[in-house]
């Protein structure tokens, strides 16, 4: 038997048995290649269509990438800085070289309108230097054991 159009097989002259099921078994496979076919080009399309979807999203910034900066490393003074890239576009990682710096003063100088403070750190104390005559800020230490800033120096600025 032979499958043809019609919904009932059909016995042709001079087919043997064998050759009918093997005719058969040709037909079913084909088939089932012509359905996988047209189903995998229903999911090819979209697939397309969600990497268009996607790139179209980090093009107009809907996509933040999660940039990782690995522990870079201290080169001598004078060498070049470096900058290795890897991951991918959406988790890039860099590793950075970056050479030694002069040796600075040490402390945080700010200046002010009519003079600067200057903090410094020495013995494991905190001096803060300012000019005669202008008021020392309003510092205070965050004494709040169960708080994420404890033990922080803060400038407690006013408004205005």
């Amino acid at each position: 038997m032979i499958y043809t159009n019609e919904s009932k097989p059909k016995i042709l002259d001079g087919v043997t048995p064998a050759m009918a099921e093997h005719i058969n078994r040709t037909i079913e496979t084909a088939i089932d290649a012509n359905y996988r076919s047209r189903h995998a080009e229903k999911v090819a399309d979209k697939a397309e269509g969600i990497s268009k979807s996607v790139r179209d999203d980090a093009d107009n910034g809907f996509l933040t990438p999660n940039v990782t900066f690995t522990t870079g490393e201290l080169l001598p003074a004078g060498s070049q800085p470096t900058v290795e890239r890897s991951g991918t576009n959406l988790f890039p990682e860099f590793f950075l070289r970056v050479p030694e710096g002069r040796k600075g003063d040490s402390g945080i100088l700010v200046p002010l309108q009519n003079g600067f403070l200057r903090f410094d750190v020495e013995d494991g104390f905190l001096y803060l230097l300012h000019h005669a005559g202008i008021e020392p800020p309003n510092l205070s230490i965050d004494e709040d054991k169960e708080s994420q800033t404890y033990g922080e120096l803060f400038w407690n600025m006013e408004e205005g």
